[in-house]
């Protein structure tokens, strides 16, 4: 078999069959912000937060996945409230995309001195089409792929909760309620849950190690991480997704921007495939005069 068409035909079974892996993607810097994942974080600091991060997946392999996002949001004093929005899009190979846009509103809820409870809810458009044309195939009556494009775009809405103190940091979300079946144009109901931890050791050296659980139809993953923060300015992390990847993190801040890398080794069903993966991120940091507990 020519290697184009292995190509198409691994596409086509990771597309289908393996359709429940990819409802979520997964990045290596979530918990720097998540609100694409948990609206209840929106607001979570005093300052007007800009998030991007880039990830190429399985590098080296002609239409290796991809994904970009962009999360923005603040608080608003006044009404004790968070808001912002979160854009992605996830390219699955040549002709398999996801297009996810949606605005977060969180209420933030004082329970003690550096203790806070936060509800949120988002709401948007969930877009997925899949384009066979981009394909060129050796045998032109190899039509198992289907010859004809679709897409479909549907409402979307989160909700989840997020609990903090100065130590801990708990949270958990359900995503895309109601899609209780997931089909090649709908994703299915999601669940995540993470725990955040942040022990200082001295005067320089912060730990913070987490864990985040995710079950996306059949698929559950958990990611074990521990991240080491220098003067609050330098970082460097370690990671472990069950059956998926290792992961190494480094990063800086410096004043209004923080810059970050991931770099994944890959494990499981992809191994034999040049399945290194690389994530960067951006993060810009707008001042405002509103004071809040981070």
């Amino acid at each position: 078999m020519h290697m184009k068409r292995r190509y198409i035909v691994f596409l086509f079974t990771l597309f289908s069959a393996g359709s429940y892996a990819q409802n979520e993607f997964t990045l290596s810097e979530q918990l720097f912000s998540r609100i694409n994942i948990n609206p209840a974080s929106s607001g979570n600091s005093e300052n007007i937060n800009l998030f991007n991060t880039s990830r190429l997946q399985w590098a080296g392999f002609t239409g290796a996945p991809k994904t970009t996002m962009l999360n923005v949001h603040s608080y608003l004093k006044d009404i004790s409230s968070g808001i912002g929005a979160t854009f992605s899009y996830d390219a699955l190979g040549l002709a398999y995309n996801t297009l996810n846009a949606k605005i977060a509103y969180s209420y933030h809820v004082d329970l003690w001195d550096k203790g806070l409870l936060s509800l949120g809810a988002s709401a948007g458009v969930l877009s997925k089409s899949f384009d066979p044309s981009v394909h060129t195939l050796v045998d032109p009556d190899d039509t198992e792929m289907g010859t004809e494009p679709f897409s479909e775009t549907r409402p979307d809405f989160d909700f989840g909760l997020e609990f903090s103190t100065e130590y801990v940091m708990i949270g958990g979300s359900i995503l895309h309620l109601g899609q209780l079946q997931m089909t090649t144009l709908k994703s299915i109901q999601s669940y995540y849950g993470y725990v955040r931890g942040r022990f200082p050791v001295n005067n320089d050296i912060m730990i913070t190690p987490s864990v985040l659980y995710m079950n996306s139809g059949q698929t559950n993953k958990v990611e074990i991480n521990a991240t080491a923060f220098y003067q609050g300015k330098y970082w460097f992390g370690l990671g472990y997704r069950t059956g998926s990847a290792l992961t190494a993190l480094v990063g800086l801040e410096w004043e209004w921007l923080r810059v970050g890398y991931a770099y994944e080794l890959g494990m499981g069903d992809v191994i034999n495939f040049n399945n290194n993966t690389h994530e960067l991120m951006l993060s810009f940091i707008i001042p405002t005069k509103t004071k809040k507990k981070k």
